[in-house]
């Protein structure tokens, strides 16, 4: 028996929760006391076949996951751009491929720096534009804009809108956060000769539909006046006074040989609202790999997304969801949430989000590393929402729990480090955001994609400590690594890239001071 066959579910989300809130509480006043992060497993999960097909099942097409959280997982705009984007390109290192770019909302211009660009791609709204639109904002995931356009042009009912939302794809991640050290370096989106676009609107009995004109570009900056490669009109049937979502797909864009195509969006008819959701470029000529967006703002805890989101269960559903990761932690400490609370809105969360995209959803649940601004009480709370999640995961077949925690005290990020990772105390820095995204894929898919992962690196000896392979740990290891590490003297069959993310820096080093000092045992 499980919640979701607990409850009720009548139309009224507020009753579905409460009644998922009671029997929460009752379940924990059995449960016991919850435990610390270095009292419970690395990873717990009950089904691994549950997960397989999540990560297994991206080497053979397309797996789209949520992203939820706070500050640390939002993009763009984030205090911490370069994790979403490193945790994302770790996902590229093993699959060799972003099939879709993530979901994008309306009406934000970023990419120029101020913020940085969302992971394979920048946009631009130029005024006049798109509008407040008709969607409440609780019925829209966090960031993504209620938005309302007409033809682009000008002379049309939504005060004479000239220009459409543009939206660039860059395959080369040209515009993503500098930290993240991946702008520009790989062509991780495989464009060819045409991408679609897939657009969602809301429907509203007096709606348009959505007009697409592609506008392929040589450089990563959008430019409304470039020629139009080609126009299209979407046939949703968004003139509906039923309310809803719908996507459809659009194209192929032609790129015409350019590297950046930019879709400018709008409405098709001058006397007609349409609202638009969101939109993503999906590609055309290799469908594999697992693709993450970000459903997170800055300051949430997890209470946040059910308090001010609630009636976005289409928008997600629409996006075609095939897992979740929830990260909240840090936020919910600051706020004095005890474990037990955590532990109660962690799962009404999850019963949510079932209800919402699938009874069968998998959810992984991640931890935050150290907080240097939390109360003592807090750093407690914080140390025990690994357990929480921990009891989550037993308790639940769906649920994956990562220990990113204990993985990261054990690589070096502990309180007293803290500040070497996240200079202001709270949100990481390029090196603390590297090695947590490596920590976390690394675990997942040593789990769930074990033939899979770390494929890529050479075969070496299974001791990492015994860099010279003679069988023994002494100073002569520290010496070859040292070397290796500065790239004075570095064999091809070597190298002091342990965890194979393609950077020399400090998780490399903590990994090899670690095993240099237990001897390998």
């Amino acid at each position: 028996m499980t919640l979701l066959d607990e409850c009720p579910r009548p139309g009224d989300h507020g009753c579905f929760l409460g009644c998922i809130l009671l029997s929460i509480a009752a379940q924990a006043a059995a449960a016991g006391p919850v435990p610390r992060f270095d009292e419970v497993p690395d990873i717990t999960y009950q089904d691994a076949a549950v997960f397989r097909e999540v990560f297994d099942g991206a080497f053979e097409g397309t797996r789209h996951v949520l992203l939820i959280g706070d500050s640390q997982e939002v993009c763009p705009g984030g205090a911490v751009d370069h994790y979403f984007v490193r945790l994302s390109a770790e996902l590229f290192k093993r699959y060799g491929n972003m099939p879709v770019t993530p979901w994008t909302g309306m009406r934000v211009t970023y990419g120029g720096g101020a913020p940085w660009g969302h992971w394979l791609m920048r946009a631009s709204s130029a005024a006049p534009g798109m509008t407040a639109g008709r969607v409440p904002a609780e019925d829209l995931p966090p960031r993504f804009l209620p938005s309302k356009t007409s033809t682009a042009g000008g002379m049309n009912v939504n005060d004479n809108q000239a220009y459409g939302y543009m939206v660039q794809l860059q395959p080369d991640a040209a515009s993503s956060h500098p930290g993240g050290g991946l702008a520009g370096r790989w062509t991780y989106f495989r464009a060819g000769g045409g991408v679609y676009l897939e657009v969602m609107g809301a429907t509203h009995a007096e709606s348009g539909e959505v007009q697409v004109r592609a506008r392929p570009n040589d450089v990563p900056a959008p430019n409304f006046f470039v020629p139009i490669a080609g126009t299209y009109v979407t046939s949703m049937g968004l003139r509906d006074e039923e309310p809803g979502i719908r996507v459809e797909r659009v194209g192929p864009l032609p790129m015409g040989g350019r590297r950046y195509m930019q879709a400018e969006i709008a409405g098709n008819d001058p006397g007609r609202l349409t609202d638009v959701v969101a939109a993503r470029y999906v590609s055309a000529v290799d469908g594999r790999g697992m693709v993450l967006t970000p459903i997170a703002e800055g300051g949430y805890t997890s209470a946040s997304l059910l308090r001010h989101h609630s009636g976005c269960g289409p928008v997600l559903r629409a996006m075609g969801v095939d897992a979740v990761m929830i990260s909240y932690g840090a936020n919910d400490a600051g706020q004095g949430f005890t474990p037990e609370q955590y532990k109660a809105n962690v799962e009404a969360l999850i019963a949510w989000l079932r209800e919402s995209i699938s009874p069968t959803l998998p959810v992984i649940l991640l931890t935050d590393g150290p907080h240097s601004l939390v109360t003592p009480l807090g750093a407690e709370y914080l140390a025990r929402y690994a357990g929480a999640n921990h009891q989550i995961a037993k308790g639940d077949p769906l649920v994956a729990s990562v220990n990113s925690r204990a993985l990261l005290e054990r690589a070096g990020w502990t309180q007293k480090t803290n500040r070497t990772f996240s200079p202001d105390g709270v949100h990481y820095n390029s090196e603390g955001s590297r090695l947590k995204a490596s920590i976390e894929a690394r675990i997942l898919f040593e789990h769930f994609a074990p033939r899979r992962e770390l494929s890529h690196v050479r075969p070496r000896t299974l001791c990492v400590a015994d860099f010279d392979g003679d069988g023994v740990v002494d100073i002569f290891d520290l010496i070859r690594f040292v070397e290796c590490f500065e790239s004075v003297a570095c064999e091809d069959e070597r190298s002091a890239d342990l965890d194979g993310d393609g950077f020399l820096d400090y998780s490399d080093w903590s990994m090899f001071m670690n095993h240099f000092e237990e001897g390998c045992q």
